[in-house]
């Protein structure tokens, strides 16, 4: 008789070895995935604001962010395998919140502590700066300032943000935010 090991859950390492590095079409997906993300939730964000006030974008946020942490709740503790997030997680998620979820506490945190503009700049600059350095920096990123960050990368990040930020605040605030978003 063939004898089978009982089902156990997999360790942290075990599940590390299950995801793999992203290819860079793999990268590219995940980033279009954000900028999309990015564009759909400023949009929506601005309509709610516009037609209810900013308490019912914060109240949209904290659903949202529930939802959220529902999803990574049954992605790590009860092991549910969710196409879309295990396709476009990192390593260094597995086991652990979701960048989704991260994005919405941090956007929550901003409205609550700056400026509107201020945090929609900062919005732009992720969704979008950090889109194009990935793609950019992982396509032509040959000498690498530090870990897997590229010169070109990192000046893509810059110049993506600067611009993002002076559709929205003040140049020298805009200079500010790009260089800390770099």
């Amino acid at each position: 008789a063939h004898h089978h090991e009982p089902h156990r859950t997999r360790t942290r390492h075990e599940e590390d070895a299950v995801v793999k590095e992203l290819t860079y079409k793999e990268e590219l997906l995940r980033k279009a995935v954000h900028v999309a993300t990015g564009v759909v939730a400023l949009w929506i964000g601005i309509c709610l604001e516009r037609a209810y006030g900013m308490g019912a974008v914060k109240a949209a946020l904290l659903i949202a962010l529930l939802f959220s942490l529902f999803i990574d709740y049954f992605r790590n503790e009860l092991k549910w395998n969710l196409y879309l997030f295990r396709f476009l997680q990192r390593k260094r998620e597995v086991g652990h919140l979701h960048a989704v979820t991260h994005a919405l506490m941090g956007t929550l945190i901003a409205l609550q502590f700056f400026d509107r503009n201020v945090t929609l700049a900062a919005l732009a600059m992720f969704f979008f700066g950090d889109a194009a350095a990935a793609v950019v920096g992982r396509k032509f990123g040959k000498t690498k300032l530090w870990g897997k960050k590229s010169v070109i990368g990192s000046a893509t990040m810059f110049i993506v943000s600067l611009v993002a930020g002076l559709l929205l605040v003040p140049a020298p605030v805009a200079v500010a935010m790009a260089l800390a978003a770099t």
